[in-house]
């Protein structure tokens, strides 16, 4: 897509979809009550509730996105009339569009997360992945940024169709008011918890579009893909246990027995995640370098925000803890002033002459002190000490500063000079490969901790590992 739309049309790619993950708010937090409480009222074995919650939630959310789907495409048609400008047009209308499909394909995810069909899911999006390239590639080269969005609007719509093949039986749409207001006050902060988290994470995009340029966010573009695939890893963790911890904290009410459901996820996701930013690290040159000659300034920009993709990524299964425990209001006051940091930041940087790296650089400090104060106030959910809080912080954070050391040395050792893609692909494996072997003598360090242990014993090679844990509290 960065190939055939080029930085501009890239750039503005962005803007159309960033809309579009600010627009999934547009539920108010009904969505993400249905996936907090149907596994709670399951576990008290009020079943009868728990489907009302679902027919109520899909009914509220699917009249609303056809009243708002078909504004917009009023409005796109009247643009049409006035001559408004075509790109604008097409966006405005796809929009309304996709404000209707995606409803839809929103809350089929959290049927299937609430009932705990990971694997169909995973299916749904690796087959919609292929599509997306069979179907989006061809129609944007052929027919721009039009093109991409018939295509993305093409692949919502076979989406849909797979599971209505699967699921053959469409939700009743029957709203009961109070149970919605019910919903309301659970999910509505949260909803103010994820759109302030939702700032967060694009405060950087919002400065660069409105202070640069859309080239600049094209460039920029390039390293929020890399973003998206970092962050789908503890969403899909959260998307495995979240049913799981609800049902139990709904059949024992005690905090307590989530708290191996915070703890152990997050030591795993901080001590496997330098591997794949590593990869990113060393490899992202590649595609630049020899296909997409025109976003080299984007290969900076993916390195600098790779302590931020961690912490990001880190703060994630916190946010979902701190939701499942009723907090959600109280980290509002801790995401706001994380934005008011993040945009200060940025602007700053941006003042100074450093452009989209400075950018980067701001989003990376916002999200160090974002993830620290998340980790910090859910811990205090389980009434740890500040002790026991600054020997997890320490575990959790201990990965990243060793691997971001080793990028740096192996980056700089191994620096020959390569004539020729296959060249360059050598010596970037060389690089991986040699970070992975050194990077991995740090689990000699932490083998004897619970997450690696249940890890373990996953595995058939669980023997080589020894299974007696020390005394550390986590």
């Amino acid at each position: 897509m960065a190939k055939f739309l080029g930085p501009a049309l890239f750039g503005l790619r962005n803007v159309f979809l960033l809309g579009l993950k600010y627009e999934a708010t547009s539920d108010l937090g009904t969505y993400n009550a249905m996936v907090r409480d149907v596994p709670y009222y399951i576990g008290s074995e009020d079943e009868e509730k728990a489907e009302r919650i679902m027919t109520s939630v899909f009914g509220v959310n699917i009249l609303y996105a056809l009243f708002s789907g078909s504004i917009c495409i009023l409005i796109s048609l009247y643009l049409r009339a006035i001559h408004f400008n075509a790109l604008y047009i097409d966006m405005v209308f796809f929009f309304g569009l996709f404000i209707i499909s995606n409803k839809i394909k929103v809350f089929y995810s959290c049927k299937f997360i609430i009932e705990k069909k990971i694997t169909v899911l995973s299916r749904l999006d690796v087959f919609s992945g292929f599509t997306n390239i069979i179907i989006c590639i061809p129609l944007a080269y052929y027919f721009s940024f039009r093109g991409l969005l018939t295509g993305l609007l093409i692949v919502d719509l076979i989406y849909i169709g797979c599971i209505v093949i699967l699921v053959r039986q469409r939700p009743s749409v029957r709203v009961s008011l109070p149970l919605v207001r019910e919903l309301l006050k659970i999910g509505f902060p949260m909803t103010i918890t994820l759109l302030s988290f939702t700032l967060l994470t694009s405060a950087d995009r919002v400065i660069i579009i409105t202070m640069l340029s859309k080239e600049s966010l094209g460039y920029y573009g390039i390293a929020t893909i890399v973003f998206y695939i970092i962050y789908s890893i503890p969403e899909a963790i959260h998307s495995i246990i979240s049913p799981r911890f609800m049902e139990l904290l709904g059949r024992h009410k005690d905090v307590h027995q989530i708290k191996h459901y915070f703890i152990e996820p997050t030591v795993l996701i901080a001590y496997f995640m330098p591997y794949l930013l590593a990869i990113s690290y060393f490899s992202i040159h590649i595609p630049i370098e020899y296909f997409l000659v025109n976003y080299s300034t984007s290969i900076n920009v993916v390195r600098i925000l790779t302590p931020g993709f961690f912490f990001g990524a880190i703060s994630i299964l916190p946010l979902f803890i701190c939701y499942a425990l009723d907090k959600q209001v109280r980290t509002i006051f801790i995401a706001l002033p994380m934005i008011v940091l993040n945009v200060t930041l940025n602007y700053l940087f941006v003042r100074l002459g450093l452009g989209i790296n400075g950018v980067a650089i701001g989003t990376d400090i916002s999200n160090f002190v974002f993830c620290t104060l998340m980790l910090w106030y859910t811990l205090r959910q389980f009434n740890v000490t500040s002790d026991e809080y600054v020997r997890f912080i320490s575990l959790a954070y201990a990965p990243l500063l060793y691997a971001f050391i080793l990028m740096y040395v192996i980056d700089n050792l191994l620096k020959f000079s390569t004539h020729g893609f296959w060249n360059d692909i050598a010596l970037t494996t060389m690089k991986i490969a040699a970070f992975s072997f050194i990077y991995s003598l740090i689990f000699v360090f932490v083998k004897r901790n619970r997450a690696f242990i249940k890890l373990a014993e996953n595995f058939p090679l669980k023997n080589i590992i020894c299974k007696k844990p020390n005394h550390f509290i986590f």
